[in-house]
């Protein structure tokens, strides 16, 4: 039986609130300055002085990001639709956190570039990135993320296929993929698309 998505995002917020902390010690490990944006930064736990912008994506940004991904589940298609239901939820309350704490929150739709309305926003000069280095990242933490869990009791008992990795070329604007097995991925398999 699949949990009803309001309770999903109440459970779902509780786990964030107990990872804040390891957000943050994740930011002090990053090559780079960092813009952070996920489900474990809770605004009324941001750090008094700090400064912070929330990212929200639409319904239609969020939906064409979950449904290429696999969905653990005997049902993908509910868990799919209950997953939308339960990110909305949880994305709202976080929103009208946000603005209740001060912070400014930004739709995001995915057809704009944010680094100059964050810029602005949170009053600082953008640096050159490497993003080479930010992609390299990413993967490493999708990947281990999902080693993590194909040793848990929620894993299939199938093999995992090719996952879909971005592209570390370190190009601009390159939204390039990359499919690759975790055990390729592990063996330093080429990770850019050109």
């Amino acid at each position: 039986m699949q949990t009803p998505p309001e309770e999903q995002a109440r459970e779902f917020e509780e786990i964030s609130r107990r990872m804040h902390l390891r957000v943050l010690a994740d930011l002090a490990a990053l090559p780079m300055p960092t813009l952070v944006e996920g489900p474990q930064v809770q605004p009324d736990l941001v750090p008094h002085g700090d400064r912070a912008v929330f990212l929200i994506g639409t319904p239609e940004f969020q939906r064409r990001v979950l449904e290429p991904r696999l969905m653990p589940s005997s049902d993908p298609v509910l868990a799919l639709k209950n997953r939308l239901v339960k990110d909305r939820l949880y994305a709202d309350r976080i929103a009208d956190h946000a603005r209740e704490c001060g912070f400014p929150v930004i739709d995001v739709d995915g057809a704009r570039d944010l680094v100059d309305e964050l810029a602005e926003l949170l009053q600082i000069e953008p640096e050159p990135i490497d993003l080479a280095a930010a992609r390299r990242w990413e993967n490493e933490v999708v990947a281990a993320n999902l080693r993590a869990w194909l040793v848990s009791p929620e894993a299939p008992n199938r093999g995992l296929g090719p996952v879909t990795f971005a592209c570390e070329c370190g190009t601009p604007g390159c939204a390039e993929r990359v499919e690759l097995t975790l055990d390729e991925f592990f063996a330093g398999a080429v990770r850019s698309a050109h």
